[in-house]
């Protein structure tokens, strides 16, 4: 008769023993996958916008490929060391300078030089009037190519040749890229 009173608190106790062993450590396991799932969606978020930046850098890349063009005619991504030479000539010879000896060294960039470029160093000794050579100094001004003109000297030409000529020397750093630019 008391049977169903006995068999409901029986359960009762075994609920209320097994609460703590099953239960508890499921909840637990529970709270423990939830908070990882919200670290993993966290990280998920992040990466997401990195590579949506990473994305809008490519279509700036692409959108300024013109000006990475235009920067490479002045920072050329090698030495190109005989289209110097070439486009020196042609100043000389459209300002009506005679050009006597050019070198080209390339010089060692100590800590003050920018990480990925190199400097080509040239010689130029040359002669003419005093016109032609301003000329010829204005033309390297003009260049499109970064000339840096580092040291001068402008002195008589002593030659008998040469009545009221004057003589050039330059020493002359040009820039370039060592390691290309990858857009």
């Amino acid at each position: 008769m008391n049977y169903k009173k006995l068999i409901g608190s029986g359960l009762i106790a075994l609920g209320i023993i097994f609460l703590p062993i099953l239960v508890v450590p499921e909840y637990r396991a529970v709270s423990a996958i939830k908070s990882a799932i919200q670290q993993k969606k966290a990280a998920f978020d992040k990466k997401k916008v990195l590579m949506d930046k990473i994305d809008t850098l490519r279509i700036q890349t692409k959108e300024r490929r013109a000006d990475l063009e235009k920067l490479a005619t002045i920072l050329p991504e090698s030495r190109k060391t005989q289209e110097v030479v070439v486009n020196i000539e042609e100043m000389s010879k459209e300002a009506g300078v005679e050009l006597k000896t050019l070198k080209t060294a390339i010089v060692q960039q100590g800590r003050a030089g920018v990480s990925g470029t190199g400097a080509m160093q040239i010689e130029i000794s040359s002669s003419g009037q005093y016109r032609s050579l301003l000329d010829f100094i204005k033309s390297i001004e003009k260049n499109l190519r970064i000339l840096d003109v580092q040291e001068f000297t402008l002195s008589l030409d002593s030659s008998a040749a040469s009545v009221g000529g004057l003589t050039f020397a330059a020493k002359i750093l040009t820039y370039f890229i060592e390691k290309p630019l990858t857009p």
